[in-house]
């Protein structure tokens, strides 16, 4: 357990880790250096302006949860560390994903490493049973649930803020099962593996179950987290407040994060049904008039 850290001494508590930062960087060089071959090779504009921006930006939001002063309050109390996850879930992950990083970090690799992926994408048919296993809704989804509710068991929790390495891993679960989950919801480039109705589906259960135990934690009548009494107090708060305020941030915040993507589905979702319905009737207009027309 890091040191408390009070009020008045936040924006001298920055988390300056060298692997940290040093991979952030790498990641924000790459995608550039990527994008800039990928163009000047006259690649095709699968990663627009909207798309670098959004990539940037969930970097931006990775940056502010782990090298921010946010960091070292998430050790601090209770709901800066659902911040923090709120961070990673609701606002890093769906950035990142929308920002289409693959085809400018295969750009950004040397020559010889990018011929090789060539070579080996010959045997991908080999991996697609594979993908397709990991990329199944009903998995994502649980796999999403489980990270949620194991590491927010007191005694996991608890365990994770005293010991760096299952603090990490705590962190990278949460950040990899979003990024999977928010693959399935914004698809990964032009294509879309799954239709803007399960998405919807995908969406309503996650927010369910989040929202559930956002719930459990704003109405909990005990303290959960004995782990935070001391830093709660030197913010004002007694624990069960703290604790209070951190289910309200993660049911609150994080549902209207899901209802807005549920909106904007089924919004595609009404215009996909729309278009299809003008294609037909364009079709059956286009029928009729050369029916009409091949008679004497």
């Amino acid at each position: 357990m890091k040191a408390i850290v009070l009020p008045a001494e936040i924006w001298h508590s920055w988390s300056l880790h060298p692997p940290v930062v040093a991979l952030l960087a790498l990641a924000a060089i790459a995608y550039g250096r990527g994008l800039r071959i990928l163009r000047s090779e006259g690649g095709p504009g699968a990663v627009r302006r909207r798309h670098v921006a959004a990539f940037y930006a969930g970097l931006a939001a990775l940056a502010v949860a782990l090298v921010s002063p946010l960091d070292q309050v998430a050790h601090t109390i209770f709901s800066g560390h659902m911040i923090q996850h709120l961070m990673f879930i609701s606002i890093a992950a769906p950035l990142l994903v929308y920002g289409r990083p693959s085809l400018p970090f295969i750009h950004a690799l040397p020559g010889f490493l990018r011929r090789r992926l060539r070579d080996l994408a010959e045997d991908l048919d080999a991996a697609k049973p594979a993908a397709s296993i990991l990329l199944n809704p009903v998995l994502v989804v649980a796999l999403h649930a489980v990270a949620l509710w194991v590491w927010h068991l007191p005694t996991a929790y608890q365990a994770a803020l005293g010991n760096d390495a299952l603090h990490i891993a705590e962190h990278l679960s949460f950040l990899a099962t979003a990024i999977l989950l928010w693959l399935l919801i914004i698809g990964w480039g032009r294509e879309r593996r799954l239709g803007y109705g399960p998405a919807v589906l995908v969406v309503l259960a996650t927010s369910l179950q989040s929202g559930a135990l956002g719930a459990i934690l704003t109405f909990a009548g005990t303290q959960l987290y004995p782990i935070h009494r001391a830093g709660a107090a030197a913010w004002g708060l007694t624990p069960l407040e703290d604790q209070q305020f951190a289910g309200a941030i993660m049911w609150i915040p994080q549902g209207l994060v899901y209802l807005a993507a549920m909106a904007v589905l089924l919004w595609l979702t009404f215009a996909e049904v729309e278009a299809r319905v003008l294609r037909r009737e364009a079709a059956e207009r286009d029928a009729a008039a050369a029916a009409l027309g091949g008679q004497p």
